[in-house]
């Protein structure tokens, strides 16, 4: 069990509890309500409390593991293993892992495609923009693009959109270059949201003749 309290300032934001690992079966309680039945110790999981919260008074989360029936053969623990997250969003705002990027090398160029996952918790639609922007471990922007789409009342939709840039820092297994990927979420020109992910720009392919070619050398798998 653990007490806490939510200042009344959060009210209207949505509220959730992010569970990065509990073994085994778990059950998770706000204030005597029945949330969230997870069934395996080894995933992530995520608590909407948003409804059940108290703002300005005592909070009581309560988490119940049963650990007797193991999910595989080796002596896997029991109990809350990892960290648990009390994540505070706006009513519009990137969904949980919501940002995919993924790029295809063409010559010297690279064609980025990002898919951008936004929920929108108010009771009418929304037009939201999500504006992607590339920083170098410098911390100069390199490429910025964005995608519009129309949400509805407490829905969630993808904004696909794409950019190309040129000759990029490549990631390489001597080289492991990052790039910072911030996302801002727009609403009616107001910011909502910002997240930030990790991307790195490589071509690979596996083939039976060659095996593992990545960035067009052949590397041994070892």
């Amino acid at each position: 069990r653990k007490h806490f309290t939510i200042d009344t300032v959060d009210e209207g934001k949505r509220i959730t509890l992010l569970f990065e690992g509990v073994a085994t079966r778990s059950t998770v309680y706000l204030n005597g309500c029945e949330l969230k039945h997870n069934n395996c110790g080894y995933n992530t999981f995520e608590v909407d409390i948003t409804d059940y919260i108290q703002y300005g008074k005592d909070n009581v989360l309560a988490v119940y593991v049963r650990y007797h029936q193991n999910e595989g053969w080796w002596y896997q623990g029991g109990g809350i293993y990892r960290h648990v997250w009390l994540v505070k969003t706006r009513s519009v705002a990137v969904d949980l892992y919501g940002v995919f990027i993924r790029a295809t090398k063409k010559e010297s160029n690279w064609q980025v495609f990002i898919d951008t996952e936004i929920r929108n918790e108010l009771f009418r639609s929304v037009t939201a923009k999500a504006v992607t922007t590339l920083i170098d471990k410098h911390g100069n922007e390199v490429l910025c693009t964005y995608g519009e789409m129309c949400i509805g009342a407490r829905d969630k939709g993808i904004a696909k959109y794409t950019a190309e840039i040129t000759d990029p820092h490549i990631w390489d297994i001597d080289d492991p270059y990052i790039y910072t990927v911030k996302t801002d979420i727009y609403v009616n020109d107001a910011l909502f949201d910002t997240v930030y992910d990790r991307f790195g720009f490589r071509d690979f392919e596996f083939t039976s003749d060659n095996g593992l070619i990545l960035n067009g050398r052949h590397v041994f798998i070892y």
